[in-house]
């Protein structure tokens, strides 16, 4: 079940809060126009049938196939379906937040899900990008020992350009069963080069949070990728790669490694389900594009879904990360409501830091050096009931509309 939530953008203290059923999010501010795709992964679309040609199909039927609606609004959806001969929805009511993509051992395949290449969802060179996203295995063994080259270098994500190209470009986030790392460039499996560390299993059985920040390095053509898992600065990851890494014509996975070649598409190898691992959840996933998260902003989207009483996903994260870059205002999300603030009270150790105030109010610190942050003192919070309610003055403010889905 899913509730729906007014999104409220005020310049003053007036609170509105309206509730509804589900609805698509509009976006606003810096940070969410800068969605470029988003999954929620609640609904996997089967009306259409078979997927289209090029993208994943199922062997021998099209039963567990389907489509992931793009929640950005900017079309790029992805096709979802079990491979090479497995039979399996690429769905599972076990998500982070709801539903989730799912990949179940079906003789070491797995299943994927493909969106195509666009302009719109390609990384243009000279700019940064930001991609965040949920996803947890079960390992069936987590003795390192076990691992063996070529066998069990599963995708979260990838986008690696036709193999006929000269370099492959490609980039490509990739765990096995004692280490995570980023894959790039020259090799038609795109793992040539790479930077890789180990990861103490975090994802074994539970959740966690990925964010990868590529900030552009100006008068070169380098991108800088730095990675935060589960709200931490994950150093041993940090590289410095060429922009075409990420900005190539290659069609976007999530699962594994999906390829055109020589233009016809559907190359897939290395699965998101490999030799070590026995099923794989990937949620809520969203990917902006020429913009690059603050630490504190990457810290605070896992913080802000790990605290039980918020447990907000990235749709509810970007209005109060763009709250704060705004720099005024207010937001009310979840019916909640939210002020920026520079004059905050409580301590924080750590930029995107929730602060637990007590009395059913809190305190986002995004900025330590500046002391800027989010409150909820001084807001009210805003009932839900099962019917429409408007609560308070001034339409003027009306911003958009946020989900709100409930954890497993």
């Amino acid at each position: 079940m899913r509730r729906g939530t007014l999104l409220t953008l005020l310049p003053a203290v007036l609170v509105v809060g309206l509730v509804i059923g589900p609805a698509s999010p509009v976006w606003a501010g810096p940070i969410g126009t800068s969605l470029q795709a988003y999954y929620d992964f609640e609904v996997l679309d089967q009306s259409g049938g078979s997927n289209p040609a090029g993208f994943p199909q199922e062997a021998g039927s099209d039963t567990h196939e389907g489509r992931y609606a793009d929640m950005s609004g900017n079309g790029n959806d992805a096709y979802a379906a079990p491979v090479g001969g497995s039979h399996f929805l690429p769905q599972s009511s076990s998500g982070r937040f709801g539903n989730a993509f799912y990949s179940l051992d079906g003789g070491s395949v797995g299943s994927m899900a493909v969106a195509a290449h666009s302009s719109g969802l390609n990384v243009d060179p000279g700019e940064s990008f930001t991609i965040s996203v949920w996803e947890k295995v079960g390992f069936r063994t987590t003795d390192p020992s076990t691992w063996k080259p070529g066998q069990g270098r599963n995708p979260i994500w990838s986008k690696v350009d036709d193999r006929t190209v000269v370099g492959d470009n490609g980039l490509s986030l990739q765990y096995s069963v004692s280490r995570i790392r980023y894959n790039y460039n020259e090799s038609a499996y795109c793992q040539g080069n790479y930077v890789q560390a180990n990861h103490n299993n975090w994802d074994n059985g539970q959740w966690a949070h990925i964010v990868t920040v590529g900030t552009y390095n100006p008068g070169t053509d380098d991108v800088t990728l730095k990675t935060f898992i589960n709200g931490q600065h994950f150093a041993g990851l940090d590289v410095t790669v060429e922009d075409e890494m990420i900005s190539n014509n290659g069609y976007f996975s999530l699962g594994s490694i999906w390829r055109t070649d020589g233009g016809t598409p559907g190359w897939p190898h290395q699965r998101f389900i490999s030799w070590n691992t026995t099923e794989g959840y990937i949620d809520d996933f969203a990917r902006f594009d020429d913009l690059a998260f603050t630490d504190g902003e990457a810290m605070a989207t896992y913080n802000l879904a790990q605290h039980p009483d918020l447990d907000y996903d990235i749709a509810e994260v970007v209005p109060l990360l763009d709250l704060h870059r705004d720099g005024s205002g207010s937001v009310t999300v979840a019916g909640r409501t939210w002020y920026y603030s520079d004059a905050l009270i409580g301590t924080a150790s750590s930029a995107g830091e929730v602060v637990d105030l007590g009395g059913g109010n809190y305190e986002l610190h995004m900025d330590l050096q500046r002391g800027t942050g989010l409150t909820t003192i001084g807001g009210q919070i805003i009932a839900e009931p099962g019917t429409l309610a408007l609560a308070a003055l001034g339409l003027a403010g009306l911003g958009g509309y946020v989900r709100r889905r409930r954890k497993a």
